[in-house]
């Protein structure tokens, strides 16, 4: 099923602008307001984080209601004993006696700071963070196609009990073929500007990649006109543009499956909902509607206004997305 729903943005500035019209009302800049992305972190933030390693892959831990990332990681063996399914329950219904994580997975040319950003938004949930191999602290595995990327992500959350993927772009490609192998500790997911298919980038961005330049004008000027007041004021990302450069090069070649992807998603057995901006030209959210209508269930909101960084503008409407889908898991599906 597809919605459309009118951003939060433009909810917010309405509702903003008819307080300034009212009597006595004081003076507000209601678009500014709702561009300003809410819980975003600074980099004294970041700095505080505790880093951790699994198989390689480097990432960041936080447990629900807890938004510096000192906290230790859970000891999962110990998690999973205390909460095995009683007599005559299956395990799907016992999942409303768990605690669900969320597993968020980035996309090209970001690492786990980049979602990470926003991620007191999302603090009723236990988060991981983890980086695609190769990226930031994680070391290559070998190999670096979308087959790698996903297996290196099964092998990070085989062993954390109930998770709720939450992807974006190539992460939301990468969660797809995730659902394709149906690990067992797999209970949802949410896929943002995702898509089996990145022919539709614009030509010129493209054509930029392949005359060794990463064009951000391109890569940002294309993904909806509120996209670039974000970017201006979630902070410099850690990567150098020669190293973003090298991962758009890599991942423009990724192949994902294509009909054959599409195919295996009919197979898919948890909840799952996707999410795309109406004005989002790196992904249209057309290609995104083509892996709802492969999944069995899943449901398609497509924000009207909003580009391809859906989670920096606008990580409430994520969030709620993610209720939803929690809510879902914990109901037994």
């Amino acid at each position: 099923m597809t919605r459309d729903l009118e951003s939060i943005g433009a909810a917010q500035s309405s509702q903003a602008a008819q307080a300034a019209e009212a009597p006595g009302a004081a003076s507000q800049e209601p678009v500014y307001a709702a561009r300003t992305p809410r819980g975003v972190c600074t980099q004294a933030d970041f700095d505080t984080w505790a880093v951790h390693a699994k198989r390689g892959i480097s990432y960041a831990y936080f447990a629900a209601g807890e938004s510096s990332g000192t906290a230790p990681v859970p000891d999962v063996a110990a998690q999973c004993a205390a909460t095995e399914p009683a007599a005559g329950r299956t395990g799907r219904a016992n999942c409303a006696d768990r605690r669900i994580s969320i597993v968020f997975v980035h996309g090209t040319g970001s690492n786990r700071t980049r979602l990470a950003r926003v991620q007191r938004t999302f603090d009723a949930y236990d988060r991981y963070y983890p980086d695609l191999p190769g990226r930031q602290g994680s070391a290559h595995r070998g190999g670096d196609t979308a087959e790698d990327y996903a297996d290196a992500i099964c092998d990070f959350i085989s062993d954390i009990p109930d998770v709720l993927l939450v992807g974006h772009s190539l992460g939301g490609a990468l969660v797809a073929g995730v659902l394709e192998r149906r690990p067992a500790t797999v209970r949802g997911a949410v896929i943002v500007g995702g898509a089996l298919d990145f022919r539709h980038m614009p030509p010129a961005f493209i054509d930029a990649l392949r005359h060794d330049r990463l064009d951000m004008s391109l890569a940002y000027g294309t993904v909806g006109p509120e996209d670039e007041y974000a970017f201006a004021h979630v902070g410099p990302d850690p990567e150098t543009e020669a190293v973003q450069l090298q991962d758009w090069k890599a991942d423009a070649g990724l192949d994902f499956g294509g009909p054959e992807g599409l195919a295996a998603l009919s197979r898919v057995t948890v909840p799952v909902a996707l999410v795309s901006g109406r004005e989002d030209h790196i992904v249209p959210w057309e290609k995104s509607d083509e892996i709802a209508r492969a999944i069995p269930g899943a449901e398609h909101v497509v924000l009207n206004g909003i580009g391809h960084m859906v989670p920096l503008m606008w990580p409430e409407q994520i969030r709620h997305v993610v209720d939803g889908v929690a809510e879902r898991i914990r109901r037994g599906w």
